[in-house]
């Protein structure tokens, strides 16, 4: 069949418009394709911005004398333990760094000595309990917690749970402005409710605290009086004495004067009145 002029002119302007219809086909898909990339984008920056913004208002509530690195927060302490010198457990004072950064709540450990995992499980409870405090206003899941301690060969020392509550108390400073460390040092373990339990050997640390400039020592209830082991001559025959190792209860401030020391002694029984103690200072 033979097409006449009329006919082959309205072919070809269904064509063009065929034609026509198919490029917008592509160029709407092209479009809708760079709108749901750009909203995607958009996405992600708002969630981005709200993040910063996050930051910043933290940043306006965090303690002003925390120093400010280039990548966050941190702050500067010292946790007492103990260490075996010459057989003898002495008090051993170890200066640390607890750094807070951007990051998914992370705990990263940095140690010249090996960690036991009773000093690993106590940052890990400090965290926990500055977190459901409601103290810090921050939210901690936010940031990574980087700690580092210089125990030098002091391995013994860094061993157990009594750094507990300084390392947590250390934490809450980073954000609560008018909580003062200086001239503090504090031992005890933490529970997960926030009770601060009783530890060992703190006439040993109380006087390295001292020793190290300390002006108050924080310690568990009922360790402001300590059992020191004094060296006592007996005579068990005429003639023949032999020396024992008599256990004498006595109060750690009046002990501690008798060396010379001139430190306030504290009980606490929780996380949350060792804090109270410190802010305002």
């Amino acid at each position: 069949m033979r097409l006449g002029a009329k006919d082959a002119f309205y072919i070809s302007i269904i064509l063009v418009l065929l034609l026509i219809n198919i490029a917008q086909y592509f160029n709407v898909s092209n479009l809708l394709s760079a709108y749901e990339d750009l909203s995607s984008e958009y996405t992600m920056l708002s969630e981005r911005y709200r993040e910063l913004m996050g930051y910043v208002a933290d940043l306006q509530r965090l303690n002003p004398e925390v120093v400010e690195t280039a990548e966050g927060w941190e702050v500067n302490w010292w946790i007492v333990g103990v260490a075996y010198v010459g057989g003898e457990v002495r008090g051993a004072v170890l200066p640390f760094t607890m750094k807070l950064l951007p990051g998914a709540g992370r705990i990263f450990i940095n140690i010249d000595t090996p960690v036991g995992i009773d000093m690993q499980e106590s940052l890990l409870i400090a965290r926990e309990l500055v977190k459901r405090s409601g103290l810090v206003d921050i939210d901690l899941d936010r940031y990574d917690i980087y700690l580092e301690i210089r125990g030098g060969n002091l391995a013994a020392a860094v061993e157990g749970p009594s750094a507990g509550l300084a390392m947590a108390i250390a934490l809450a400073a980073i954000a609560i402005d008018d909580l003062s460390l200086e001239g503090v040092c504090a031992t005890g373990a933490l529970n997960y409710y926030g009770g601060v339990e009783k530890v060992g050997a703190v006439l040993e640390k109380s006087i390295a605290c001292a020793e190290a400039g300390a002006e108050m020592i924080i310690v568990p209830q009922g360790q402001s009086r300590v059992v020191e082991y004094i060296d006592r001559n007996v005579e068990i025959l005429p003639g023949l004495t032999m020396t024992i190792r008599q256990p004498v209860e006595v109060d750690l401030e009046e002990r501690l004067r008798e060396l010379g020391y001139s430190v306030e002694v504290v009980e606490v029984s929780t996380l949350d009145e060792a804090i109270s103690l410190l802010r305002n200072r």
